[in-house]
């Protein structure tokens, strides 16, 4: 019988907390008041972390935290929280990104265990039904493995920040120690990719870069020298002739502050360029975009 809905989408059934209103028949099975405690601790903070896509992933670490922070807790109620947390690991990915956009097939976002066989979903930590940790899911952007469901140019930061933390706390090296030596390997794979995913994604230029990729535009280093506006090449040629003529951080500074706001004004620009799709006006703004980023890294090497 289903227990109660404590919040929307979530319920506690038999003791194993579940999304979307059924249990999840891959949770390990503990139940009594411990486990309510702990769900009850994720649920608590579903809200802190609302702007994170995936309620799930970010319920479920929640509640491995507070299970092993509580003197009532046990390591069973830990273990169960850390584990929901790994077979979520995609929930806000995967399934949030294709089955809403309708794009793919049951098989297309399924894969197969490298162990036993099973199917699971794509992206996932661990296999559903014998608990390995799988090969990381190389057909994921960066965009789906950092839980934004659409690539865009326009993200929250802060919530990056917060789902790249959430992705380091179930990645650490302690929680696969007692795993197998391939399955270890896994495990790193999936951490270089969050890392590698966070690093592109937390920047505008990269960014940039990255989106103008997915859409099969050259971009990055291609685009030095394309500067078409004479009036602006002369602009970052002499910000560059005033950089290399001094060392005072008084005169660095408010060339430091220029090159800022330009940035500023051409991430705005790019912005509307990628809402509207036009992929040749986002590529002449991030080569400019490119030269203003390289003036700041110079300007602040000096001071």
């Amino acid at each position: 019988m289903q227990g109660p809905q404590l919040l929307p989408g979530v319920v506690v059934a038999g003791g194993v907390a579940g999304a979307g209103g059924a249990p999840q028949q891959h949770a390990m099975r503990y139940t009594g008041a411990l486990l309510t405690r702990a769900v009850a601790a994720a649920l608590a903070a579903r809200h802190a972390a609302a702007p994170l896509p995936g309620v799930p992933f970010a319920a479920a670490s929640a509640a491995a935290a507070a299970a092993a922070s509580s003197s009532s807790s046990t390591s069973a109620a830990a273990l169960l929280a850390e584990r929901a947390a790994s077979h979520l690991w995609a929930s806000s990915s995967r399934r949030g990104a294709h089955f809403e956009r309708g794009s793919d097939s049951f098989e297309e976002a399924e894969a197969s265990c490298w162990s036993c066989h099973d199917r699971h979903k794509r992206g996932s930590l661990l296999c559903q039904s014998c608990d390995k940790i799988q090969p990381a899911d190389s057909s994921q952007t960066y965009f789906d493995l950092m839980g934004i469901r659409e690539p865009t140019f326009d993200i929250d930061t802060a919530a990056l920040e917060r789902r790249y933390k959430l992705l380091q706390w179930t990645l650490h090296p302690d929680k696969s120690v007692a795993r197998t030596p391939q399955e270890q390997g896994f495990s790193a794979e999936h951490a270089s990719h969050v890392n590698q995913a966070y690093g592109v994604l937390r920047k505008p230029l990269s960014r940039a870069n990255y989106l103008l990729s997915l859409a099969g535009v050259q971009a990055g280093d291609n685009f030095e020298g394309t500067i078409e506006d004479p009036e602006l090449l002369m602009e970052v040629m002499e910000a560059r002739e005033q950089v290399e003529a001094t060392d005072d951080p008084r005169e660095l500074a408010p060339l430091l502050d220029s090159a800022r706001a330009r940035q500023s004004a051409l991430e705005a620009r790019l912005s509307e360029a990628f809402r509207a799709r036009d992929t040749g006006a986002a590529a002449a703004l991030v080569a400019q975009l490119t030269y203003y980023v390289r003036l700041e890294e110079a300007i602040t090497a000096k001071m």
